[in-house]
């Protein structure tokens, strides 16, 4: 072999040394950049939960080194601190459920060389069911002899599922039924002696139940019975209703003449 040919062949393997080495350099950068790569944060949202439950929110963060990660989390735009990420990176939100409403979640990721991945989703806290309501008109007082009027509305989404009944606070007779329109009115007419009783309304609505005091007054009649002819020997000025007592002296004498 000819020394032209030797000098060839040298320079064949040193330009495939040099081309060996670029390539796995490229490998070397290609496979740096892959492990420089953002945070990844994923899952879903439009979740419902009732006021006053659990709100627990779960998200997957993804990242070649999970324990150095930040994570940001804001809901509605104020920051929390109430989630968690494991070692598995599921993140764990609690979110608040004492006001209900459409509630927006945002999680920004943040790794060790400052390269950042976002998420965010919407999620409603649903209104509690609410029972029913009873509403009773005007202060109770009626006078003597006379009957309270107890009436009002009641205030529910299924009043068919509702039963009510009233009864005297301390009193020997019981519950009594009150008949409630399929509007929510009832109207019942109670009698009872001069003084203040206690009422109870009390309705249930399958698992809901309410129950409402209200306070009866029987008046003293402002009526003064009495006699009230001017003539009559027994007349009462201060008599306002007759109550037949009127006696009279002329009518004593007749009698004692005949």
């Amino acid at each position: 072999m000819g020394q032209r040919a030797q000098s060839l062949m040298l320079a064949g393997i040193m330009f495939l040394s040099v081309l060996t080495g670029m390539l796995m350099l490229d490998l070397s950068t290609e496979q740096d950049d892959r492990g420089d790569e953002a945070p990844v944060v994923a899952g879903s949202s439009g979740s419902e939960f009732p006021q006053g439950g659990i709100g627990l929110i779960l998200l997957s963060v993804s990242d070649e080194d999970l324990m150095s990660v930040k994570a940001d989390v804001r809901i509605d735009g104020s920051s929390t601190e109430a989630f968690v990420i494991d070692e598995y990176g599921i993140l764990q939100l609690n979110l608040p459920t004492t006001e209900p409403g459409v509630r927006l979640v945002e999680v920004e990721v943040t790794d060790k060389e400052g390269q950042s991945g976002t998420w965010s989703g919407n999620f409603t806290v649903l209104p509690a069911p609410v029972g029913p309501e009873i509403l009773v008109a005007d202060p109770l007082a009626v006078e003597e002899g006379q009957s309270v009027t107890l009436s009002g509305t009641v205030v529910y989404e299924n009043l068919s599922a509702c039963s009510m009944t009233w009864q005297e606070v301390g009193g020997s007779s019981g519950s009594l039924p009150v008949n409630v329109a399929e509007d929510g009115r009832f109207h019942e007419d109670i009698e009872g002696d001069v003084g203040t009783v206690t009422i109870r309304l009390s309705i249930e609505c399958g698992e809901f139940s309410q129950i409402e005091d209200v306070e009866a007054t029987w008046l003293e009649s402002s009526e003064v019975r009495g006699c009230t002819d001017e003539e009559a020997d027994n007349y009462d000025s201060s008599a306002t209703e007759d109550d037949g007592s009127c006696t009279y002296s002329s009518d004593e004498d007749d009698s004692s003449t005949s």
